[in-house]
């Protein structure tokens, strides 16, 4: 029956991609209003930097340089950068406020929070040639390779040279792992870079997986197709936000909506911190992003995306034991994006630095758990944890 319903879902929003819907102005308001705003009325500051990729993108990078309980010291703080998952943005890391936003809890605990976004999401939707609209086919032409290639680097050389830092700490939601790992095999002069690689929830060929939205379109290919037939090139961008919170009025098409997502039953947050998310989510995803995840399902290959996604190509696979940066894997068992015996037998055994394996210790903590769940705090002491040890801090500031 969940299959049928996400195929209902998935057609549904082809067929109302240009319809124009009246809707009251109180579903398109943000419930934080801009996020500096909701960022102050909490003590902390915000910064936004412009960085262009190598192939003329230009992206928002944000920065927290302190928390509420600022005190000037000689000391540079260690710089550390969050990178964010598939359909989402930076504002995902301090949504949730100063207990349970990973952002705010690093930034308090003294380091230099560092977020970015990716190419085409709703914070980084511009370029130095394209126009977003008049070029779209040409702008969102673009898949995680091209973040792993292009923003990452672009990213993380603007934050060492501001910073007259040599390493940085990363932490990665998702995409933001699968971006990491296609950086480190195409461009592996970059580990050298990372002190330490935070990999949340770490999606690679996302190959026999739980997910019914992947499933269901690795069964139905042709659904891809048929949105590059109508030029939907660009996929749940900032305009058909205000259409999922009208649904998520309801609580059970809300609690549907995160499931489908990968919330689990158990560490799903109430419908006032479902409805907050919602603000600022979905943030937007390229066709070709999603074809690339769909590629990996079909085939078990992580490798570069290729105009047959249903193909095998064994000759074009990353090579993981390239990323030789110190890693540390963080997983959990009813994660609905990660096959978790696959990941460790095909991923983690091949890492030649992989420092930890840490298996968050709820029996149904699942992919949007990582950021949403209900005992993040737990996942978020664990990664700060580790943070202060590669960074040589005994103690939190």
């Amino acid at each position: 029956m969940n299959k049928y319903i996400c195929v209902v879902l998935v057609l549904a929003v082809i067929c109302v991609k240009e319809w124009k819907f009246f809707v009251p102005e109180r579903f398109y308001a943000s419930h934080l209003g801009e996020i500096s705003d909701f960022l102050d009325s909490h003590g902390y500051p915000l910064e936004s930097h412009e960085v262009q990729t190598e192939d003329g993108y230009l992206l928002t990078v944000h920065r927290i340089p302190n928390g509420r309980h600022h005190v000037q010291k000689s000391t540079p703080k260690p710089p550390v950068f969050l990178m964010h998952g598939l359909l989402l943005s930076s504002v995902d890391w301090m949504i949730l406020g100063p207990e349970k936003s990973l952002a705010l809890i690093l930034a308090d605990a003294g380091y230099d929070v560092w977020i970015g976004n990716n190419r085409g999401n709703s914070r980084s939707k511009n370029h130095i040639t394209l126009h977003p609209q008049k070029d779209r086919k040409e702008f969102f032409s673009y898949s995680y390779h091209e973040i792993g290639i292009f923003d990452l680097p672009a990213m993380i050389d603007h934050v060492l040279s501001y910073t007259g830092r040599s390493k940085l700490s990363y932490i990665g939601y998702s995409e933001g792992v699968t971006s990491f790992f296609v950086m480190g095999t195409e461009k592996p002069e970059y580990n050298e870079k990372i002190l330490l690689m935070n990999a949340f929830a770490l999606v690679t060929d996302s190959f026999n997986v739980t997910s019914e939205i992947f499933n269901v379109l690795s069964a139905y290919p042709w659904l891809l197709k048929l949105a590059n037939f109508i030029g939907w090139y660009e996929m749940f961008d900032v305009s058909t936000a205000p259409i999922f919170r009208l649904l998520s009025q309801s609580r059970t098409l809300c609690n549907l909506l995160y499931h489908l997502l990968g919330s689990s039953k158990e560490q799903m947050p109430d419908q006032d911190t479902q409805l907050r998310i919602l603000s600022h989510l979905p943030a937007g995803l390229s066709l070709n992003q999603i074809s690339h995840y769909i590629q990996g399902t079909i085939t078990g290959i992580y490798g570069p995306l290729s105009q047959d996604i249903t193909t095998k190509t064994d000759h074009l696979i990353y090579d993981v034991s390239k990323v030789d940066a110190p890693i540390i894997l963080y997983y959990g068992e009813s994660d609905n994006l990660v096959n978790q015996h696959r990941m460790l037998e095909t991923v983690a055994k091949k890492l030649p630095n992989l420092v930890k394996l840490y298996k968050v210790p709820y029996a149904n903590f699942n992919h949007l758990d990582f950021l949403y769940g209900n005992n993040v705090s737990l996942l978020n002491e664990e990664a700060l944890r580790n943070l202060n040890e590669f960074n040589g801090r005994n103690v939190i500031n």
